[in-house]
C-alpha cells in the first residue's frame, strides 16, 4: 500500500540534509524516511499510517475478508448496535424539528437490520478494524436499503469493562435522494427510509405507539420484555455472544431519564461505557440502550 507521504519522502530524500527532518514524521505515519527508494512493507494497514478507516478514506485496503461469519452473533450484534445509534439519531432529529409529536418517529421509520454482508477485518497492534455492510428493510420504492459500518475494538479478551467497541464511521452505501419528497422535517437524507405511496401528515401528538405489542425478531433475534415500570418497557435480545438493550416510553406527558446498572465483568467489550448506560426517553420513542459482545 503507498500514499502520497511516500511520494513525498522520497522527494526529501534527495534533499541535503533531509534525514534529521523526517525520520521523526516518518515513523509516526510509518513511512520510510527513502520514501520510494526504500522497499514498502506489505504489512502496512491505514491504520499505522494514522489514516481514518472510514469508508472511502483508505479505499486501496479493506482489510482481509473474512469468510462465514456474516451471519455470527457477535457480527450480527454489532449491525444491531450500529442501526441502533442511527435509530436514536432518527428519533433525536425527529423530535427536534416536532416538538408536539407524541411518536419517536413520523414517515421516516425505524430502521430493521436484516442481514449482513462484506465482512472485513484488520489486525493492527492491539486493536481490529471490522468493517462490513448491514441491510435494512427499505421503503416501497426499494426492497432494502444499506449501510457501510466500521468499528474498532480490541483483539485480545478485554480485562477490564472499560474496553468498548466504537462505531467510528457510518455511511448510507444505497441512493436516498428518492426518500426526499417523503422525508420528515428535521431529519437528515442520509438516514431516513421512508415510503413516497404514505401521505406526509402532521406528526401524532394525540397518542403513543405501543411498542410493548409489537415484538418482532431482528436478524433472527427473538426480542423480549426484560422488565417495565408504569408507561416505560426495557427490552432484551439475547444471543450466544451477548445481548441488546433498548427501551421504549408510552407515556403521554412524561420524559423520563433511563439508566442501566451493570455488574462489571471482566471478558465483556460494550458499546458504552458501563458507567454511562443512560439516554432520555420522551414520549413515543423506542431507543437503543447498549449492545454487550463476549
Amino acid at each position: 500500500m503507498v500514499n502520497i507521504l511516500d511520494l513525498r519522502h522520497t522527494l526529501l530524500s534527495l534533499k541535503p540534509g533531509h534525514a534529521n527532518y523526517t525520520v521523526t514524521d516518518a515513523k509516526k505515519y510509518d513511512v520510510d524516511p527513502m520514501g520510494l527508494f526504500n522497499e514498502i512493507s506489505p504489512n502496512r494497514t491505514c491504520k499505522s499510517m494514522g489514516i481514518s478507516p472510514e469508508a472511502g478514506k483508505c479505499i486501496c485496503e479493506r482489510g482481509k475478508p473474512v469468510l462465514g461469519v456474516t451471519n455470527t452473533t457477535d457480527v450480527l450484534l454489532l449491525a444491531e448496535y450500529a442501526i441502533g445509534h442511527i435509530n436514536n439519531i432518527i428519533q433525536d432529529q425527529f423530535k427536534k424539528a416536532n416538538t408536539q409529536s407524541k411518536s419517536g418517529f413520523g414517515a421516516c421509520q425505524r430502521l430493521i437490520p436484516i442481514r449482513v454482508t462484506n465482512v472485513y477485518k484488520t489486525v493492527y497492534k492491539e486493536e481490529q478494524t471490522l468493517e462490513f455492510d448491514v441491510h435494512v428493510m427499505g421503503g416501497a420504492e426499494q426492497d432494502e436499503d444499506t449501510f457501510a459500518l466500521v468499528f474498532e475494538m480490541p483483539t485480545s479478551t478485554p480485562t477490564n469493562n472499560s474496553n468498548l467497541v466504537k462505531l467510528v464511521h457510518y455511511g448510507r452505501i444505497t441512493r436516498y435522494a428518492v426518500y426526499d419528497k417523503c422525508r420528515d422535517k428535521g431529519v437528515s437524507g442520509p438516514v431516513c427510509v421512508c415510503s413516497l405511496k404514505t401521505q406526509i401528515r402532521k406528526p401524532n401528538s394525540h397518542g403513543t405507539p405501543k411498542w410493548h405489542l409489537k415484538y418482532m425478531k431482528v436478524l433472527g433475534h427473538t426480542t423480549t420484555l426484560a422488565g417495565s415500570s408504569n408507561c416505560i418497557y426495557v427490552y432484551e435480545r439475547r444471543t450466544t455472544a451477548g445481548l441488546v438493550l433498548e427501551a421504549s416510553s408510552d407515556c403521554l406527558k412524561w420524559k423520563f431519564a433511563v439508566t442501566v446498572q451493570v455488574q462489571e465483568s471482566l471478558n465483556i467489550v460494550t458499546s458504552k461505557p458501563v458507567s454511562d448506560i443512560s439516554v432520555n426517553l420522551d414520549p413515543g420513542m423506542m431507543v437503543f440502550l447498549v449492545a454487550f459482545v463476549q
